[in-house]
């Protein structure tokens, strides 16, 4: 198996930007998508609330690692250039069948053939989405 060195988080809600931190912060680089300039503007922001509470209550993080992670992520509207080269796409768009329906469908041509998904819904089944994403 290789390397997961990409990663595209798909949502850039209380959610979606808590993954997409965590990962960069972990040390991988990290395209955080969504559909508007307006939510990714909320997202800078939760990312900056993300970045005090990290030096606040995460060890060893006010030493400068979460300002760091700041600079592995890369907000964009434009889906096919934040999954186009993603290893690995965490999906965390609203828990709604259709709109994560419709996401899978253009995943399915956009995403290298070897990029892995993943979603972060807690109340529909994953196989509800298997046939959009072929």
């Amino acid at each position: 198996m290789s390397d997961i060195r990409k990663v595209a988080v798909l949502g850039t809600g209380v959610l979606g930007s808590q993954i997409a931190f965590q990962t960069a912060y972990s040390g991988l680089d990290v395209t955080d998508y969504d559909i508007s300039e307006e939510a990714l503007e909320q997202a800078r922001q939760r990312f900056a609330m993300l970045v005090e509470t990290y030096g606040k209550e995460v060890a060893g993080a006010d030493d400068g690692k979460a300002v760091e992670s700041l600079q592995r992520i890369t907000l964009s509207a434009d889906l096919g250039s934040a999954v186009g080269d993603a290893d690995l796409v965490i999906e965390a768009v609203p828990e709604v069948l259709a709109i994560k329906q419709a996401l899978y469908e253009k995943l399915a041509g956009l995403a290298p053939g070897s990029t892995i998904f993943a979603t972060n819904s807690s109340t529909l089944l994953p196989s509800d989405l298997k046939a959009f994403a072929c």
